[in-house]
């Protein structure tokens, strides 16, 4: 009767113990599943600040070299205009 009782005990106790090993890998996939997912919007948004970095970049430059073209402009009608 008591070994009954142990062989009984044992294989509950194998039971839980799967059942927990199952339960750990389910989030373990999960958990792997959702730091891909993250990985990717983190390289999408990356992806995006860079292209806003470069256009606002050479919006600025364009801005800048503009100025200096009126800026020359306005010193070579002063240079006339002294004349």
């Amino acid at each position: 009767m008591e070994h009954q009782q142990l062989a009984s005990r044992h294989e509950q106790l194998l039971q839980e113990s799967e059942s927990r090993r199952e339960g750990l890998e389910r989030a373990m996939r999960e958990e792997g599943a959702r730091h891909a997912l993250h990985s990717q919007e983190q390289t999408q948004l990356i992806l995006q600040l860079r292209q806003e970095i470069e256009e606002v970049t050479t919006a600025f430059k364009n801005q800048l070299q503009s100025l200096q073209e009126d800026h020359s402009k306005v010193g070579i009608r002063r240079r006339f205009s002294d004349a």
